[in-house]
């Protein structure tokens, strides 16, 4: 599976305000899935969401193929459920 279609099953998940995931979405399509990943993880701290472990899991994995886990993990810890 490739980064731009994980990063689209993954926002497909959440409930975020249509302008966010309109903005990530486009930002996915242009290949920017860094800033796209960056800007998903601040919106979920934002709009407090609560992620299950499962798709934290899927974050986690979709991260580590991008080299960004270290930078967006001690964000997300606080948003999944124990």
């Amino acid at each position: 599976m490739n980064i731009e279609k994980e990063l689209t099953q993954i926002l497909e998940q959440f409930k975020l305000p249509q302008d966010d995931k309109t903005f990530i979405t486009e930002l996915i399509e242009h290949r920017e899935w860094g800033v796209a990943l960056e800007y998903l993880c601040a919106a979920i701290v934002q709009e407090k969401i609560i992620i299950s472990k499962e798709l934290y899991k899927q974050i986690a994995s979709t991260a580590k193929k991008m080299d960004m886990w270290i930078e967006i993990q001690e964000e997300l810890k606080h948003c999944t459920v124990n």
